[in-house]
């Protein structure tokens, strides 16, 4: 039996004729507030500094501890990395 055959009675059935629209929660003032957002070393440092240090590693396989210890070696080589990508 496929799997999806299988797992069918869990499955919803939503009326796909029926599907409500999106909210539209962005301001002119949320979007002003973004594009203003300043990324500096110090904040940088600060985010990895305050890693919740009970938290397992991401797909890179580093460990919130070990991004905590490292944080002001790497805080200044991520700003461009970080800067360009936000």
């Amino acid at each position: 039996m496929p799997v999806d055959e299988y797992f069918s009675p869990v499955y919803a059935k939503e009326n796909v004729n029926n599907i409500p629209s999106p909210l539209n929660i962005t301001t002119a003032k949320n979007v002003a507030e973004l594009a203003v957002v300043e990324l500096t070393e110090e904040r940088i440092c600060n985010v990895l500094a305050n890693l919740k240090p009970n938290k397992i590693g991401g797909v890179d396989g580093f460990y919130s501890s070990y991004l905590t210890g490292i944080a002001e070696a790497i805080a200044f080589p991520l700003l461009p990395k970080v800067a360009t990508d936000w």
